[in-house]
Formats: structure tokens, sequence, C-alpha cells
């Protein structure tokens, strides 16, 4: 777990051939941690609530 706040770019970027799959899974396996560490403890009506307001998708006249 030693990739924390480090850009994917950084990370992966130098990363080819086989161990590029290991890699990748390893990263999104250590995203996935942290995201649900931050959500633990959390009411479920706010892990699953929006950030951003809904907006209408039709013509506003």
């Amino acid at each position: 777990m030693g990739h924390r706040n480090a850009p994917a770019g950084e990370i992966l970027g130098s990363v080819t051939g086989p161990n590029t799959k290991a890699c990748l899974r390893r990263y999104l396996r250590e995203a996935r941690e942290a995201l649900l560490g931050k959500l633990d403890g959390l009411l479920e009506h706010d892990v699953r609530r929006p950030f951003v307001p809904s907006v209408p998708t039709g013509p506003v006249w």
C-alpha cells in the first residue's frame, strides 16, 4: 500500500510487460480499500447521496 495519494500515471506509467495487469489490479484494490475505509461508519443514505444537485436535461425555454 505504498502508493497513497499518488496519481495512477505515476504508479502505472512505467509498467509494461507481464506485470501490467497485476500492478493495475493492485492499484485498483488499494484505491477500493481506501474508499471503503472512508465510507465505513456512514449511514446508507449518506453513502448513496449525490454530491451535486440534479439538473434538468431537457430544453429550458
